[in-house]
């Protein structure tokens, strides 16, 4: 893999004669290369139930916590829909069909006898719905639907036209790097709809590179 993937994992359909055990789960992390490892944007586990949170508990002191921020659970496929195509993924029928009965039932897994989801402290779990002024992190047909008729994605005009005008003749743009604390608190301004000012020259060309992370 030389380039960045997603991969969705749907949990549904695991049972006792084809659940894996804790050391074949290890075992299969520590098989892939590390540019498998490095390229992945992010692993979104649908339907996940308590043997997943079992499972990511035994796991994590082996999970570097660079890739477990990668992870994140998805009680719903709905809540996949801001992020990546659905219409693109290749969903089996009966996971289908197990997310209808959950929406129909009010998302109530105990009614299945799966117990109540909770959320984790180690891995995110989209729960929220996503703010229409979200930027980083979801697909750019979700961009383009709340552009409100522009073409070019906001985070990108905006750092084009600041490296434009301010730092187009500074040395090293594009090469250096800024705070990576820095950084996120950029994203989080971009993604509350915010203001955002560049008080790093060097600020405005890494959020222009990370603005392309979907």
């Amino acid at each position: 893999v030389e380039s960045d993937y997603t991969l969705v994992y749907f949990h549904h359909g695991l049972n006792s004669s084809n659940k894996p055990n804790f050391r074949w789960l290890l075992s299969a992390y520590k098989e892939f290369d590390r540019k498998y490892k490095k390229n992945v944007k992010k692993v979104y586990i649908v339907h996940p139930t308590m043997f997943i949170r079992i499972a990511m508990g035994v796991l994590k002191p082996f999970i570097s916590a660079k890739f477990g921020r990668k992870l994140s659970q998805v009680k719903q496929l709905g809540q996949l829909s801001g992020v990546l195509y659905l219409d693109q993924l290749a969903i089996p029928a009966p996971v289908s069909e197990y997310d209808k009965s959950i929406a129909t039932s009010g998302g109530d897994r105990s009614k299945m006898g799966e117990g109540t989801q909770s959320k984790s402290v180690f891995h995110a779990t989209l729960t929220k719905a996503i703010p229409d002024t979200q930027q980083f992190g979801v697909a750019l047909v979700w961009l383009k639907e709340k552009s409100k008729g522009e073409d070019i994605p906001f985070v990108v005009r905006h750092c084009v036209e600041y490296i434009k005008a301010n730092v187009i003749r500074v040395k090293g743009i594009f090469r250096r790097a800024a705070a990576a604390s820095t950084v996120r608190e950029t994203k989080q301004q971009f993604n509350l709809g915010k203001p955002v000012e560049f008080e790093d020259p060097h600020l405005p060309c890494v959020i222009l590179k990370r603005s392309e992370e979907r």
